[in-house]
């Protein structure tokens, strides 16, 4: 078998084109197209409702407040116990802690506290430049 294999004359016809291939790599080609021109807009109007939320909040709450909610060490401290809550949450829920039921606890801790931690390294002028080299 080997040695027939051998034998045979190499293809030298390309092989043709599958028609279902192609259609997918254009539709997934359509998809990325209307993802690029939607996010900037999304973007512009998310950073807009942002600054009119943080306007309003500035002007109805005392200065301390505003300025304490828009610090870095908010995160620290609401992290931690938004952990706390969640772990009292799963233990009143299931009565006792599984190795399953470390799951939920983890991944808010991952959205909660690692994303906030990014959010501050981008927002922090100097940080982003340090972090330059890894973060792409």
């Amino acid at each position: 078998l080997y040695y027939r294999q051998q034998q045979l004359p190499p293809r030298t016809m390309a092989e043709p084109e599958n028609p279902i291939r192609r259609a997918y790599l254009a539709c997934g080609r359509a998809i990325f197209a209307t993802i690029e021109r939607t996010i900037p807009p999304f973007a512009t109007f998310a950073d807009n409702m942002r600054g009119m939320f943080l306007t309003s909040v500035e002007k109805r709450t005392p200065p301390f407040i505003y300025h304490a909610l828009i610090s870095p060490s908010c995160s620290h401290v609401l992290g931690p116990m938004l952990m706390l809550g969640l772990i009292m949450a799963v233990v009143q829920t299931t009565g006792r802690l599984t190795l399953f039921s470390f799951h939920p606890i983890f991944m808010s801790f991952g959205c909660a506290t690692c994303m906030s931690e990014a959010l501050l390294v981008y927002r922090n002028g100097h940080l982003v430049n340090v972090f330059s080299d890894i973060m792409g």
